[in-house]
């Protein structure tokens, strides 16, 4: 600190020094840095200092996860998180350049054809809670360009309707009596829906083994979308059939 003359001796004042609460060197981040503070007996500021090697951080990268510092000021990314999709028709990984999860299609395997009609009933206490539908969907699972089919849903009591062509399917699996095949569908209008039809045994087999899932999952800025989310439902009546290629 500057020392002023008392204006009536004549030393200067003994040396005077920031008190022990005044930042001398800040945090050079929020992360990995220490700021440090003047020691309150002299001019000097305590060296650089940095969080040990316990402390967790966070490098900002979505590929790394339980990121640590170094012990040298630095935050230093941990191994890459689960990109599993739970989907046997893709190998997962965490792309570094990308800093994204990235699935890449297993083919022939993942190739499949489904088709469906009936009912479901969303709302088992309203039986006038029916939702209409009948399906056709064929093709390899992640392949850009590799969708074919339409998808044809109303839900009656809502009085909306889901019309339009099958343009993805994330997997189509067998199941060892039918098979699972989930599949986005996309409306002239522009709204998506991901449906889930699922083939567990032949037509007519109780309880029912067929079962539909319908989800809304975007809305164009300039229009509004029937928000349907049935949940997993058990046909009402009706089949959902697998088709070996």
């Amino acid at each position: 600190m500057t020392e002023f003359c008392p204006g009536n001796a004549a030393n200067c004042p003994a040396d005077q020094f920031k008190s022990s609460s005044t930042t001398c060197r800040p945090a050079a981040d929020q992360k990995c840095d220490i700021a440090e503070k003047c020691s309150g007996n002299g001019p000097a500021c305590p060296a650089d200092a940095f969080q040990p090697s316990t402390v967790t951080c966070s490098d900002g990268r979505f590929c790394t996860d339980n990121d640590k510092c170094d012990g040298a000021g630095h935050c230093v990314g941990g191994p890459p998180p689960s990109c599993s999709d739970n989907n046997a028709c893709s190998t997962d990984v965490c792309n570094l350049d990308t800093d994204r999860c990235e699935h890449a299609s297993v083919q022939p395997a993942c190739e499949g054809k489904m088709t469906g009609g009936g009912q479901i009933l969303v709302d088992k206490a309203n039986k006038n809670d029916k939702r209409s539908f009948g399906f056709n969907a064929s093709g390899t699972a992640l392949l850009v360009g590799g969708a074919r089919g339409h998808f044809n849903y109303v839900n009656h009591a809502a009085r909306t309707h889901i019309d339009g062509p099958v343009t993805f399917i994330y997997y189509a699996t067998p199941n060892g009596t039918g098979g699972i095949m989930r599949f986005e569908v996309t409306t002239a209008a522009g709204c998506k829906y991901q449906v889930t039809a699922e083939d567990w045994a032949e037509p007519g087999s109780k309880p029912p083994y067929d079962y539909l899932t319908v989800e809304w999952v975007f809305s164009p800025p300039t229009i509004s979308c029937p928000m349907d989310n049935t949940g997993r439902q058990p046909l009402d009546s009706g089949n959902i059939q697998w088709h070996n290629q």
